[in-house]
């Protein structure tokens, strides 16, 4: 009855160190996944914030140079405007 009880024992306690290994495989996973996705939305969403960029830094291009033009149009306005005055 003894040796039942202890045979019984060390059974429970290999059943259940599977299933702790069971857990801890399945967490190990899960982690992994979970950190895979969130550096794949990380990666996403700097690809967004860089195209985003880019297109702000191609608008400000286009700003600039529209205002380099206005400013050497308004400049030879003037020169015009000085030579009709003469």
């Amino acid at each position: 009855m003894f040796k039942q009880k202890s045979i019984q024992n060390k059974l429970l306690i290999a059943v259940s160190m599977v299933i702790l290994i069971i857990i801890l495989l399945s967490s190990s996973l899960y982690y992994n996944s979970s950190k895979n996705i969130l550096k794949n939305i990380l990666i996403k969403e700097a690809e967004k914030i860089a195209a985003s960029s880019k297109e702000q830094s191609s608008v400000t291009y286009e700003i600039t140079k529209a205002t380099r033009n206005l400013n050497a149009m308004a400049k030879d306005l003037l020169q015009s405007i000085k030579h009709f005055q003469v």
